[in-house]
Formats: C-alpha cells, structure tokens, sequence
C-alpha cells in the first residue's frame, strides 16, 4: 500500500500546469510579443546581465541534500540510464564502466537539470513562461522538459548553433530565437528579454538547480557502481 501511495504522490509532482491548449496559446503570445520588438536594436547593459541565481561574488555551496531531493523530484521525468562494464576494461587492466546519459530522450544528461529546476518554479512562474540560452543541449532539455511538464519556452541559440538541434527545439513546440555570434551574446539577448517579459532566465551552467538536477547522475553511478574509485567526467569549454 505504501508503494502505491509514494507512486501517486510522484505522479502529482510530475503533472502537467498547462493543458496542450493553453500552453501553445500561451507560446503564441510570447512569440507575438517578441516579433513585436526590433532584437537587433535591443540594448543590453551591464545590469541586464545579473543573473540573481548565479551571482559569481556570492557563490552557492550545494548541499547533498538538494541533491538527493532533485533525484527523487525527477525520478519519473528522467530514466534512470544504464551503466555498463565496457570491453576496453582489458584494454586499460581496469572495470571500466560508461554511463550511458546519450540514452535519454535529447541525448545528454542536461535532462536531469532542466527538468528539477522547471518542477521547483513557483506557479506563477510556470504560467508566465522561462527563457533559456544554450547552442544545444540545455535549450533541447528546456524545450523538451517544458512540453512535458505544460511550461512555456523560449530559448535564444546563436547563429551557429547545429540545425537539427534548432529544428529538434521547434518541434517541442517552444519560441526559438537565432540571435548572436556567440553564446555570450545569445546570453545578453535572453537575459534582457526575461526582464523585459517576466520570464525566468534558467543558467544552465550555474544555477543551483540545474546543478543539483545534474548531481542526480552521481547518485546513480554510486548506486550502479557501489565500490567505484574515480568517476571521469569529459567536459567543453
């Protein structure tokens, strides 16, 4: 009986906000408004840029419990991936294990992230809709986790940011804007129009929920891999 109940009160916690009907509406609205304004114009001052929730002069120190909460928030949105022994173990003369995150529905482990940070949103910021910079995968995870959970989406990708993931973030139903030469700029443009809008503007690099989303992998891994010695990460600049 308790199974049952822990079931359900997960289910709750991954329902949709906005109905199919609502949510395209509510992109509807927010793409109008945008083509409403001249981005090339837009000026983006030094003020514009603060992001509250990555303030680099007051770092956050991420506690082991927000991210075992995120792990158990996301538990129904995110499958948990496989992470298997692979045969190059005899190659190296160690257990050589990947975790294989390409398996989730985008491709990446930027799911874990994007979906706790869009779940913790109070309603009233569900409703209005978030924005997000990203050449990738953070806008695919946004995108694809927003439509999921009935939350609007706009993101801004650079110029050269690849086409499939542009058209992949299009047909999740959200805004997409191609603004910037870099993903610097695209940052500038999306940070300016959620103040402009009401949007919140998801980091996903630094926010502490997105980063506490991404700490669920490690979870796994130590769950899968009890007696691990070292985890390598490969990572991008």
């Amino acid at each position: 009986m308790s199974e049952t109940r822990d079931t359900k009160r997960m289910t709750m916690l991954d329902e949709r906000f906005l109905s199919d009907t609502d949510l395209q509406q509510r992109q509807q609205e927010l793409e109008n408004e945008i083509k409403n304004i001249d981005l090339s114009t837009l000026e983006i001052t030094a003020e514009d840029m603060i992001d509250e929730w990555c303030n680099p002069d007051e770092p956050r120190v991420l506690r082991f419990e927000e991210i075992a909460a995120a792990a158990y928030r996301i538990k129904f949105g995110v499958e948990k991936t496989p992470c298997t022994s692979s045969h190059m173990s005899k190659i190296v003369g160690m257990d050589l294990y990947f975790k294989k995150e390409f398996l989730l529905p985008t491709g990446s482990f930027k799911e874990r992230g994007a979906r706790n940070t869009l779940m913790t949103l109070p309603p009233e910021e569900k409703a209005r809709g978030v924005i997000a910079a990203s050449a990738g995968n953070h806008a695919l995870a946004i995108c694809y986790h927003g439509r999921q959970l009935g939350i609007p989406v706009v993101v801004v990708m650079p110029r050269h940011a690849p086409i499939m993931k542009v058209n992949n973030c299009k047909s999740f139903g959200a805004v997409v804007i191609i603004r910037g030469m870099n993903l610097n700029e695209s940052k500038g443009i999306a940070l300016k129009l959620s103040k402009l809008y009401g949007l919140r503007y998801i980091n996903g690099f630094d926010h502490p929920h997105i980063l506490a989303g991404q700490g669920s992998l490690g979870l796994e891994v130590l769950d899968q891999v009890p007696d691990v010695d070292a985890i390598l990460v490969p990572t991008g600049i």
